[in-house]
C-alpha cells in the first residue's frame, strides 16, 4: 500500500504541473526550465529513467 504524506502548502501557493513525455498539446520542457515562482509542482511520470531528470 502506498504511503500517504501530508504537508502544509505555502501561502500563497503557485501550483504547476510537469510531465516527462512529449505531447503535441503539452510539449516536454526540462524540469530545470520551470519558472522559479512555482513553489508547488505536481509531477507525473510516464517514463522512468536511470539518470537524473
Amino acid at each position: 500500500m502506498p504511503k500517504i504524506i501530508h504537508a502544509q502548502l505555502p501561502t500563497p501557493s503557485l501550483v504547476g504541473y510537469w510531465h516527462n513525455w512529449n505531447d503535441t498539446s503539452a510539449p516536454y520542457i526540462p524540469l530545470t526550465a520551470i519558472d522559479n515562482r512555482y513553489n508547488v509542482i505536481e509531477i507525473s511520470l510516464r517514463f522512468l529513467y536511470r539518470h537524473r531528470i
